[in-house]
């Protein structure tokens, strides 16, 4: 197993793999079944650098152009900083940090799997279009 499989397989449970500290953390890791553990363990160094790893910025409107514009202006504001800091829930249950969900989900689309992009990148921008409706409301 690949530290790429390793993260998608946890990322289909909900459990958010990240680096603190020079640690890796999964959160929840009571959802990860022990054969999924083990392939961690094994992958550990490398999953470390792949989450540490500075996700490339896609803001070419070239690049971007084929996602729908919705989903355009979500990389770019994920792109300049301008998405809320901190964590967010999606209806999955998964918490995570949006801004780096995006970019990552960004880079795939222009890499690989671009069907399943941007299904992950609609459901951060149902998301976004949440907390900035509360933004707007508070």
């Amino acid at each position: 197993m690949t530290a790429s499989s390793v993260l998608q397989d946890l990322a289909a449970l909900g459990v958010m793999a990240r680096v603190e500290g020079g640690y890796l953390a999964l959160m929840p890791a009571s959802r990860v079944p022990p054969d999924l553990l083990e392939a961690v363990r094994a992958n550990k160094e490398a999953l470390l650098e792949m989450l540490a790893a500075p996700l490339p910025a896609p803001t070419s409107v070239a690049t971007l152009e084929p996602l729908p514009l919705e989903l355009r202006a979500l990389v770019r504001a994920a792109s300049s900083g301008t998405l809320p800091k901190g964590a967010v829930s999606l209806g999955t249950g998964l918490t995570l940090d949006l801004e780096r969900y995006v970019l990552g989900f960004a880079a795939q689309y222009l890499t690989g799997d671009q069907a399943h992009a941007i299904l992950e990148l609609r459901d951060c921008s149902r998301a976004w279009r949440v907390m900035t409706r509360k933004a707007v409301s508070a």
